[in-house]
């Protein structure tokens, strides 16, 4: 039986998702790009929606 490690990487523009199998080499990934940021006020940074 293969295991597998999913590695989630949550960043300001994107999302991306690596999954590697146990000797490390990648098996799938894919990144998506997120919406921009709403900054309704200085300091203040949203994502819109459910866009995480």
């Amino acid at each position: 039986m293969t295991r597998y490690l999913v590695g989630i990487d949550n960043g300001s523009q994107s999302s991306k998702v690596t999954v590697f199998d146990e000797r490390g080499g990648v098996v799938a990934e894919g990144p998506v790009p997120l919406r921009p940021n709403h900054t309704p006020e200085p300091g203040v940074v949203e994502h819109p929606e459910d866009d995480l």
